[in-house]
């Protein structure tokens, strides 16, 4: 007999499927409840809230309509709706109880079998490259393999890569080219998904551009800092796939 979960599962699968399709392909959701969050804990990650929400289901459809929302909470005893710009994990459950019920999307498929690294907490799909190649020649064979170099735009997301492949892979020169560059304007660096820096992780005295077009970023795993670099320089490289 099915247990619990995966019949709350399936139940809210069919609804999404049959009594709204336009959502059933934008996303999924399973259905979860952590009591350890509360309205302090999740404060900070709500995207908007909205009030006199009459059904968990028209929360659902908010989110699905919301292309930063990635999961969602529903309180019914007072009808309000949140979403939220990141995934409920830490000791979830499937268990329903009264009050909070929690939402998730369901993360796409990283292909770890390919040797990719799937981080859950960060939502982040990504492989470290160890041939060495120039930037633009890794920037190409990430867009052969679906990826892109890897945007490292929060101190979380660069410490988790950087102790990740400092652990796990052997490399001498221990750099890896990232998905940055101020190639179209000196100084104006910019990350392969168009976005412009707002964390950034410097090594002391860069970016310096030596002598003239250093204009590509190397991420050194051992600090956790980057450095620009010259066109014609060979690194490894780190590829992210979209999950």
């Amino acid at each position: 007999m099915p247990s619990t979960a995966v019949i709350l599962q399936m139940r809210l699968a069919v609804v999404l499927c049959c009594v709204f399709p336009t959502y059933s392909n934008i996303r999924q959701f399973y259905w979860i409840k952590n009591s350890t969050y509360d309205d302090v804990t999740i404060t900070d990650k709500v995207i908007y809230s909205v009030n006199d929400v009459r059904s968990e289901m028209i929360c659902t459809i908010k989110c699905a309509d919301d292309q930063v929302c990635i999961s969602f909470s529903y309180n019914y005893l007072d009808l309000a709706c949140h979403l939220h710009s990141a995934r409920f994990t830490n000791g979830a459950s499937y268990l329903p109880s009264p009050g909070w019920r929690h939402f998730s999307s369901i993360p796409g498929h990283c292909p770890t079998e390919d040797g990719y690294v799937l981080l859950l907490d960060l939502n982040l799909c990504f492989i470290a490259k160890t041939s060495y190649l120039k930037w633009r020649d890794a920037r190409d064979a990430c867009i052969q393999m679906g990826s892109k170099l890897i945007v490292l735009d929060s101190a979380d997301k660069n410490a988790a890569v950087s102790d990740y492949i400092n652990i796990h892979e052997v490399d001498y020169w221990k750099t890896f080219w990232i998905g940055l560059t101020d190639e179209a304007t000196e100084g104006e660096f910019v990350w392969e998904n168009g976005n412009r820096l707002d964390f950034t992780a410097w090594r002391y005295g860069q970016p310096d551009d030596g002598l003239g077009g250093e204009d590509f970023v190397g991420l050194s795993v051992d600090s956790g800092v980057w450095n620009d670099l010259k066109s014609y320089n060979t690194y490894s490289y780190i590829c992210e796939r979209t999950i």
